[in-house]
């Protein structure tokens, strides 16, 4: 009997790699493979009627009942205090589903399947969790092998996984919507990170909210750019940005750690937080209730991020969904110290 043409056979007829077989076959959108390369592609598919072995992948993924959560060696997302909460959804999901949870550290310097973790080539795991960030090579060689994989606020998109993300752009709404409840005018996002999605998203729902309003009719939206997703860089942009635009009053900041850093920078410069300004973060970590003022802020419910990714990925080990879903997270506006009515003192200057 024939042997059954894999994907590594594709690749070796056209003359190019397995992820570019990949990315070609499954009409993969933002890859720079020409007309030519993608024709060749197919034809040798076509030759040797490659069809993936779907029966049995799915044979194979039974044995084991392991999933794996993808973790890069420079990151520590396990210490993170909003992506331990959400892998300990995750983990709680798979557990409940009689699953076992497995750990791999990656190098993001991707070289190629060699640079795969043995639970994966070896498939001792039926799927895989992305947090975060995305290496496209590497998911369309995983993917190649035919193990499923759903991706946790991730960055680049990629046609080839599922997703859950909490509502960004919703989560910045609420921030405009409340700041603009307090009466404040002169506003302000500190952003680092833009390329990412989560955080663009943030920025774009807050600043598109004021522009349906009219709040920037005769002004422009100012952003306050960062280096870095850090207190420190919140810190230096809220410091610079505060000391050439002393009439700012509200402050949206893309996460909660930045916001920190901005409350510490008003208060050396001699802001009272929130009297004088105010100051909105997202993600609700638990820092964020210990801050002074307590910090007011976007909160999602991380063990429910968590949960919704693992189940989608063993839906999809078990058969009963398609390989790629997008799914969000709702998110909700926590009140605490940090905004108040604005100042009905006139701001010095303008920041426009």
């Amino acid at each position: 009997m024939a042997k059954r043409p894999t994907i590594k056979d594709v690749a070796t007829k056209a003359g190019v790699s397995v992820a570019t077989v990949s990315f070609v076959l499954n009409n993969a959108s933002g890859q720079p493979i020409g007309k030519a390369v993608r024709d060749r592609v197919q034809k040798a598919a076509q030759r040797l009627n490659y069809q993936p072995n779907a029966s049995a992948a799915h044979l194979a993924r039974r044995r084991t009942r392991h999933v794996a959560i993808a973790l890069y060696e420079e990151e520590s997302l396990l210490s993170n205090s909003f992506y331990s909460r959400v892998v300990e959804g995750a983990l709680k999901q798979a557990l409940e589903r009689d699953y076992h949870l497995l750990f791999s550290y990656l190098k993001s310097d991707y070289r190629g399947r060699n640079d795969l973790p043995a639970v994966i080539t070896q498939r001792n795991t039926e799927g895989v969790l992305f947090i975060k960030r995305l290496v496209p090579a590497m998911v369309a060689d995983i993917s190649a092998i035919g193990v499923p994989i759903v991706a946790i606020d991730h960055y680049p998109p990629s046609p080839l996984v599922g997703s859950v993300s909490m509502d960004n752009r919703r989560g910045g709404e609420l921030a405009a919507e409340h700041l603009r409840e307090l009466g404040h005018e002169q506003l302000v996002v500190i952003a680092g990170g833009l390329d990412r999605t989560s955080i663009a998203d943030r920025a774009h729902g807050f600043s598109d909210a004021l522009h349906r309003w009219g709040y920037l009719r005769n002004r422009r939206q100012p952003l306050w750019k960062s280096n870095s997703l850090t207190f420190e860089g919140g810190y230096a942009a809220a410091t610079k940005g505060l000391q050439k635009y002393p009439g700012t009053t509200g402050l949206f900041c893309v996460n909660d750690e930045m916001a920190a850093g901005a409350i510490r920078a008003a208060h050396e410069l001699g802001y009272k937080v929130p009297q004088r300004l105010s100051v909105v973060g997202f993600d609700d970590i638990d820092m964020a209730k210990y801050l002074d003022p307590p910090l007011t802020t976007i909160g999602v419910d991380k063990l429910e991020l968590g949960r919704r990714a693992m189940s989608q990925l063993l839906d999809q080990i078990e058969g009963r969904a398609a390989r790629v879903i997008e799914e969000r997270v709702g998110v909700q506006l926590v009140v605490r110290g940090s905004t108040a009515q604005v100042s009905k003192r006139k701001a010095k200057q303008p920041i426009a």
